[in-house]
């Protein structure tokens, strides 16, 4: 099976029982850096990450976030096949649970903390596998609402969540002090 444009990817979500998370952890964790690194070079001032960003995500990845915090957070990893019959990771997306929205004081949602698809593999239906994904778990949770922020020089990405169905909502306006 090759790896071109028309294959879906394999959506898997991390943390499960019997699942080999050192393996997700190895995959996941370089992606988890490149957004934080592209968070931090697009807005230091918003995402100036003090320490190590790690610890947060395999937390995640590894399913103890809800046991350890309360919170109740996802990460779903998307890999491609490959040609030698392998997967190649290609992306990955975590979403979190809220019980209630503060900016907009309406009950539950799940807020996509991020969507990341390696630049390689984009183009492919990787995010459209990985917010379905998400979708699904608000229906399970019979939540009505995904919620989800983006940089504002992100029109790539703006213009992606837009065509899979989100709309404008808030405008953030942000002052260093």
């Amino acid at each position: 099976m090759s790896s071109d444009r028309t294959t879906l990817p394999r959506i898997t979500r991390t943390g499960q029982p019997g699942a080999d998370i050192e393996h997700q952890l190895r995959t996941l964790l370089p992606m988890t850096r490149a957004i934080v690194a592209m968070h931090v070079r697009t807005d230091p001032a918003r995402f100036a990450v003090a320490g190590e960003m790690d610890p947060v995500y395999e937390e995640a990845i590894r399913g103890t976030f809800a046991a350890e915090t309360g919170r109740q957070v996802r990460v779903w990893m998307a890999e491609l096949p490959t040609p030698e019959g392998g997967w190649l990771a290609a992306g990955y997306a975590m979403a979190e649970l809220c019980e209630q929205d503060l900016l907009t004081l309406s009950p539950r949602c799940i807020y996509i903390h991020d969507v990341y698809i390696d630049p390689a593999h984009r183009s492919r239906g990787i995010g459209r596998a990985l917010i379905a994904a998400c979708r699904e778990w608000a229906a399970q949770e019979r939540i009505s609402t995904l919620r989800l922020i983006t940089m504002s020089g992100n029109g790539a990405a703006r213009e992606s969540f837009t065509r899979h169905g989100f709309r404008p909502s808030t405008v953030e306006l942000v002052m260093p002090v």
